[in-house]
């Protein structure tokens, strides 16, 4: 429900006045409970590779394995979400939101709504901020200012405070940790190593490709960006690399917490998974990457 009121003070003693009775139902909230549970969006897994991965693997001298983890990150924009919704005449409405993707808000309100949309014009004076984090996330508050507005036909506003902001619009933010188990087992000779395109053309060792799939995870993990959250992610690794520390081999499995629903998510972990073949394009470094 939305209660609204004359002035801010007053709205927020009428919402403090709510009691809510919750029922506890199970839950999947981590990544490790999604994966016991076997709880996927199926439609969107994929695998990536390139290269023999058996025969990069039987050319390493050494097989390094483990587990890199990393919590969701607020973006922290500097002004928090906050929008207006103006009734005006043939149930037409004017929509003012600190957003990135009015064309998203439009829709939403006039489906919340049951209008058409070209009866409404969604506005963005500035945003305040975003970095990502003012597309989807607040268009709930949106579609909740809207039907008060709708209902009793005047303009209403919602603006969150700081702390509602990073509870309704953030995620979950979780500890970050790598673990190795290895090396496992000894091989063969030497092979040339890819050119890198964020490196450049030197040569690609062991302590770089585990920097690479650190930092892979870590830029759709959030930890590159600034507060909606950048998600979760975890990657389990095995990686083949020769006694020179040239990397022959990787195999990624990458999991992210996507949520409860089809969001931008899916693009970021595409684009998560994608990013490490790019890195490994000789035939003599082969990749597969597991969403």
């Amino acid at each position: 429900g939305v209660v609204v009121a004359d002035s801010e003070p007053a709205a927020r003693r009428g919402a403090k006045a709510v009691k809510v009775d919750y029922e506890e139902l199970p839950a999947v909230i981590s990544i490790d409970d999604a994966i016991a549970a076997g709880s996927f969006y199926e439609q969107y897994g994929n695998s990536l590779a390139t290269g023999d991965l058996e025969a990069g693997f039987a050319a390493a001298d050494h097989v390094l394995e483990g587990t890199i983890r990393l919590g969701g990150q607020e973006h922290f924009y500097l002004e928090p979400n906050g929008c207006i919704v103006l009734p005006t005449e043939d149930d037409e409405y004017t929509l003012i939101s600190s957003t990135q993707a009015p064309n998203k808000h439009q829709m939403y309100v006039a489906n919340t709504l049951g209008v058409p949309m070209h009866k409404l014009v969604c506005k963005t004076k500035r945003i305040g901020g975003g970095f990502g984090g003012k597309e989807t996330r607040s268009i709930f508050m949106h579609c909740a200012a809207a039907v008060p507005a709708y209902h009793l036909r005047r303009p209403v506003k919602a603006i969150l405070d700081r702390d509602e902001d990073m509870q309704m619009t953030g995620g979950q933010a979780g500890p970050v940790d790598a673990t190795m188990i290895g090396p496992v087992h000894a091989r063969s000779p030497i092979s040339p190593t890819p050119y890198h395109p964020w490196y450049g053309s030197h040569r690609m060792r062991v302590g770089d490709v585990l920097m690479c799939v650190s930092a892979v995870v870590a830029y759709h993990g959030g930890l590159l960006c600034t507060a909606g959250t950048r998600h979760p992610f975890m990657a389990t690794y095995k990686v083949g690399f020769t006694k020179e520390g040239r990397v022959t081999a990787l195999d990624m499995h990458l999991y992210s917490n996507a949520g409860e629903y089809d969001s931008r998510m899916i693009k970021h972990s595409s684009s998560a998974a994608a990013r490490p073949s790019t890195a490994f394009t000789a035939d003599s470094s082969c990749i597969l990457v597991r969403q």
